[in-house]
């Protein structure tokens, strides 16, 4: 099953590589394509030879001795090196592409063919019909006589430097990062806005520079560059992108967006949905369930050394005052509210200010200023937190349904710290296994699982 899975993954990812990439792969941003792309060659090519090659050839070795592997080995570089080579020469034929890599093979003909003005295909199919007029038979493939055409060594080299960087893994992704072959990086405008910052560059250089020019520029060129790197979702380090992009000029920073998402697949059809004849395509999910999301990517931009005086808006699953109070809290210098809005109508806004000016009143808190970010110091790293103090569950048996939820999430996802009497059906707790985990409380549905009001040091 894991050979399997990892063929698929390897042919699904192996397509995108020469072109045909999947949505998901097309709203990353700039960085995280680039990094991608890299990874999937890796997956592809590379740790296939350097991997999964020399395992199967031990395998081998041990099961059938050193001559064995041997010749299985060969045999594996002939059937790839032809393999690669036939495929390409077909794929060049159907639509000029070569997707096959490491075509050794194809790689020495197209030097040789470049060096004679000739492609790769039509250089073979001359030498075919070449070999055929010596032996007397006609020029099936329709090709000229070759002439004694002198060989030209540049533009042999100059076309074998840029197949190799269109075609072995790795190299090629390098390559087209800096523009030089085919598999560079899609950058939406990125052109227009580079010629126009060279061509005041080049007016600088001509007329003189003025006051002010230098400082424009170089703002102007932070922005250039930065207006590419990707956002919330795309970065983990959310606080280097959020700080690139005030470095290029923004006023502010909004988290989050949507999340990429598919709504779910009708088992009756096997679509996945929403279905438009037949297809469907990765949607925004938005509403409560992002709202945690949303909340840590607040945190971490409020937390950020270089953001302290950049307004921070936030956004994701806010319903009710208590949510928009959350992202205030966190750091969150204003809200912003779209779903909730198609859900219930305007009328919510009113809601919001009511709820949180209540809020405030009762706190004695006079303005916003005394709410923004006062949560923010209060998330910290997992190093941080205290772990020896234990905080036992304590079990309401007058509440309890005797249902046994407790008791199966505690032994198949918890600590085995709970016993269950399957007579009186009353569950019992061993406290020197239990953890203080909670989960017991979370999965009780009637509320019958408190707290302890002693606490238990366990010191490491």
């Amino acid at each position: 099953a894991m050979k399997q899975a990892d063929a698929f993954g390897q042919s699904v990812m192996g397509s995108r590589a020469k072109g045909s990439r999947p949505l998901a792969y097309e709203s990353k941003g700039f960085f995280s394509k680039m990094v991608h792309m890299f990874q999937v060659e890796a997956v592809n090519s590379w740790d296939h030879i350097l991997t999964d090659v020399p395992r199967e050839i031990r395998k081998i070795a041990i099961s059938g001795g050193k001559d064995k592997a041997a010749r299985a080995l060969g045999a594996l570089i002939i059937r790839a090196l032809l393999g690669a080579f036939f495929m390409n020469r077909l794929t060049e034929t159907l639509y000029g592409g070569t997707p096959a890599p490491f075509d050794v093979l194809g790689l020495t003909a197209n030097f040789v063919a470049s060096g004679k003005g000739l492609s790769t295909n039509r250089y073979l199919a001359t030498i075919t019909d070449n070999v055929l007029e010596k032996l007397g038979a006609e020029r099936i493939l329709g090709t000229e006589p070759m002439t004694a055409k002198d060989f030209d060594l540049e533009s042999a080299a100059e076309e074998l430097t840029y197949n190799v960087m269109n075609d072995l893994p790795l190299i090629r992704n390098a390559a087209g990062v800096m523009g030089l072959g085919d598999q560079t990086v899609p950058l939406p405008g990125a052109s227009g806005e580079f010629a126009d910052l060279a061509k005041a560059v080049n007016n600088m250089l001509k007329d003189g520079v003025e006051a002010g020019e230098v400082e424009d520029l170089l703002r102007s060129a932070v922005k250039t560059v930065t207006q590419f790197i990707p956002g919330g979702r795309q970065l983990s380090k959310t606080a280097q992108g959020a700080e690139a992009a005030i470095r290029g000029g923004a006023d502010g920073i909004s988290a989050i967006n949507t999340v990429n998402s598919i709504t779910g697949v009708d088992i009756d059809t096997m679509t996945a949905e929403p279905s438009v004849r037949g297809r469907s395509i990765i949607g925004g999910y938005s509403g409560p369930a992002v709202k945690p999301i949303a909340l840590r990517f607040i945190s971490d931009l409020s937390r950020c050394g270089g953001l302290e005086m950049m307004h921070l808006s936030g956004m994701g699953g806010i319903e009710t005052w208590r949510d928009a109070l959350e992202f205030l809290l966190l750091g969150a210098g204003s809200v912003q509210i779209t779903t909730a809005v198609m859900q219930y109508g305007y009328r919510i806004i009113d809601d919001l200010i009511d709820g949180l000016s209540g809020f405030m009143r009762s706190r004695g808190i006079p303005n916003l200023a005394g709410i923004i970010g006062g949560a923010a110091h209060t998330v910290v790293s997992h190093q941080s937190i205290e772990r020896d103090t234990v905080v036992l569950p304590v079990f309401d048996h007058e509440k309890c349904s005797g249902c046994g939820r407790c008791y199966i999430s505690c032994m198949d996802g918890g600590h085995q710290a709970i016993e269950f009497d399957s007579e009186s059906r009353r569950p019992r707790l061993d406290g020197r296994k239990c953890v203080g985990c909670h989960l017991c409380r979370m999965v009780c549905p009637d509320n019958a699982i408190g707290t302890a009001k002693k606490t238990i040091k366990r010191g490491p």
